[in-house]
């Protein structure tokens, strides 16, 4: 396994630790306090929707660190069975499309995730309850309006980090190839042998 592979894994599993976290925390929150914030009810729903949109992801990136770690093993496999090629190409053939699916989903889920962190925090921030009365229109329990406020932060700052680096990784590796092509990375073309006449 290389360095970058390594850290890769490394950054996956620290992200699926997060995530799963507050996940479990927000789903719990969500459904203990589902009525005790009349003034927006949609912020209950928000955190338990959050949650389960963070324990899925956990998941997805907790398979996509296992499958690395698996293409990492059958790469030093491949090395040794040179013979049988076929069986080998149809194997890498399916683990890239596997491969593929999970990052493709783990995406889908960080930008749906984004979308709802937008709705939370329009839900959080516009609202104005106050917490001292249950029998009016706009209370709202202060922990869950507080933990939902705090969590909404901590999620767009997640989000941004997770956006950035994705963003910043596409882009030094479209640089980056790009350079090996303009170094003359691939082997130059050879000049045909020059014909000789006869006189």
């Amino acid at each position: 396994m290389t360095a970058d592979e390594a850290f890769t894994r490394l950054a996956l599993n620290t992200h699926s630790l997060m995530e799963f976290v507050f996940g479990i925390s927000e789903i719990v929150m969500g459904c203990i306090h589902m009525r005790n914030c009349p003034a927006q009810v949609r912020i209950p729903i928000y955190l338990l929707v959050a949650g389960i949109v963070g324990v899925s992801r956990s998941v997805a990136n907790s398979v996509r660190s296992m499958q690395m770690q698996e293409d990492s093993r059958r790469q030093h496999v491949q090395e040794v069975e040179v013979s049988s090629s076929t069986p080998l190409i149809q194997r890498t053939t399916e683990t890239l499309s596997s491969r593929r699916l999970w990052k493709l989903l783990t995406h889908l889920l960080a930008v749906f995730a984004l979308l709802w962190v937008i709705c939370g925090l329009v839900w959080t921030y516009g609202t104005q309850p106050q917490f001292n009365n249950r029998t009016e229109a706009n209370f709202c329990q202060k922990e869950v309006y507080s933990f939902a406020k705090a969590m909404s932060v901590i999620r767009t700052i997640i989000l941004c980090v997770y956006f950035s680096v994705t963003c910043f990784c596409v882009g030094f590796l479209a640089d980056f190839g790009s350079r090996r092509v303009d170094t003359g990375d691939r082997m130059p073309l050879q000049s045909p042998p020059p014909s000789y006449r006869s006189v």
